[in-house]
């Protein structure tokens, strides 16, 4: 939890269909650039298809047709609170205008999955 790789090494591969923004720079899975601007004294980077990002209530990630990708190396948990939970690779998410918004200038990195906030799919 709150790295910006995995344990494993291996680069995530979830395609996202969201674009993902974050004040990550460079991509720590070498996603592709879609835009960037400044948010106050922060530059925000976004991202978006292979490898952006991920908050798959499941924790597992997708191909581009939204199909799980099989195997142990693509289902991702963490430790939060004693508690195993699905991981999700995402910036920062805060409750409130409900049901929630993506915090932007904040890292991307594993965090417990945010089911309430739409983030990469």
């Amino acid at each position: 939890m709150n790295s910006p790789v995995n344990v494993t090494g291996l680069k995530d591969r979830n395609v996202a269909t969201m674009e993902v923004c974050t004040t990550s720079y460079p991509h720590p899975d070498g996603a592709a650039l879609s835009r960037e601007y400044a948010s106050g004294s922060s530059k925000v980077y976004c991202y978006k298809g292979d490898g952006a990002g991920l908050n798959d209530i499941n924790g597992t990630e997708r191909d581009g047709y939204g199909v799980y990708i099989p195997g142990a190396t693509a289902c991702h948990v963490l430790w939060s609170n004693g508690y195993e939970v699905p991981a999700s690779k995402r910036p920062n998410t805060k409750p409130a205008p409900s049901p929630g918004v993506v915090v932007p200038t904040s890292p991307l990195i594993w965090r417990p999955v945010n089911s309430n906030v739409p983030v990469a799919n």
